[in-house]
């Protein structure tokens, strides 16, 4: 799969939309080799360098077309699972710079996500894990903070979509 996704980027050229639907094949890939969603093969050093192909695709993508919403959510949703990783693997310290990005990212964004779920769902993991890094940073304010944003962009989706069965977990 990393030699097939290697070969098509090479051959992508000037294809942002191809570009931006390798980067998440890059993604999804990391989320195999080591990422922290779910199962994985536990290689992190192979998941951070997919993740990181990943990035460089949709900075790419975003730097040429400066108002696809789509690309720069795609963007937060990679720069947040390379934090998460760094995190776990290497500390906060080199993780925070991702995370904070994610965020404006993620905030930013509000026209490029499919449902109101998805963007829900992508600034909690962002707010979650930013707080986890600040809180390892021993910024325990800043930290808090950041969860207090993760409990209100939940709550603010849960009274908008009282029955949505994905958002009330």
């Amino acid at each position: 799969g990393q030699r097939y996704l290697d070969e098509l980027s090479k051959e992508s050229g000037d294809d942002r939309k191809l570009q931006e639907e390798l980067a998440v094949a890059y993604r999804k890939l990391a989320d195999l080799q080591g990422g922290q969603n779910g199962n994985s093969t536990g290689d992190s050093k192979s998941a951070l360098e997919s993740y990181r192909k990943s990035i460089a695709l949709l900075e790419s993508v975003v730097a040429a077309e400066p108002g696809n919403q789509s690309a720069r959510v795609a963007l937060a949703k990679s720069l947040i699972l390379e934090a998460r990783l760094l995190l776990f693997t290497k500390g906060p310290d080199a993780a925070l710079a991702l995370a904070q990005r994610s965020v404006t990212l993620g905030e930013s964004a509000r026209e490029g996500y499919s449902s109101d779920f998805d963007r829900t769902n992508t600034l909690a993991v962002s707010y979650w894990t930013l707080g986890d890094i600040l809180l390892g940073l021993k910024k325990t304010d800043q930290g808090m903070a950041a969860y207090a944003k993760m409990v209100a962009v939940s709550e603010e989706f849960s009274t908008e979509h009282p029955d949505h069965v994905d958002g009330l977990k």
